[in-house]
């Protein structure tokens, strides 16, 4: 019974925020302009919550942005992170211009509630190319 009751209790201590995003893959060509999207319902409900995008390579989390504030400067030229609300929900979106082969692999958008709680969607990102043979 002890070990239920800490279960729960554990679980009290770090709720996740909740969101309505799924995880996805996208798959496009070269060159083309994708957008991946988050969304917070309620989210005047988890005011001291921080969203970060992120990008894993080789197992490797490189942070893209710190919010809506800092852009690594490693994705700067092409990568660009928006922010709204509508009502109490909170939207936040990373579009990407005119995508290389680099863009291809995962991307997470990670929400940090300020008391633990932590939520999770990634997308994954599969550039095609292809060779005209003449």
């Amino acid at each position: 019974m002890s070990l239920l009751f800490l279960m729960v209790l554990a679980c009290l201590a770090s709720p996740t925020v909740g969101i309505h995003s799924k995880s996805e893959t996208i798959i496009t060509s070269l060159g083309i302009t994708i957008t991946m999207q988050w969304h917070v319902p309620n989210y005047k409900d988890s005011f001291n919550t921080t969203v970060n995008w992120m990008k894993v390579d080789k197992g490797k989390e490189t942070i893209i942005s710190d919010g809506c504030i800092f852009i690594n400067e490693l994705f700067r030229e092409r990568y660009f992170v928006s922010k709204y609300e509508k009502l109490d929900d909170l939207y936040i979106s990373l579009k990407i211009h005119n995508v290389t082969i680099r863009d291809n692999g995962t991307f997470k958008c990670v929400a940090q509630e300020v008391h633990g709680g932590r939520s999770i969607v990634t997308h994954f990102v599969f550039i095609i190319y292809s060779y005209i043979w003449d």
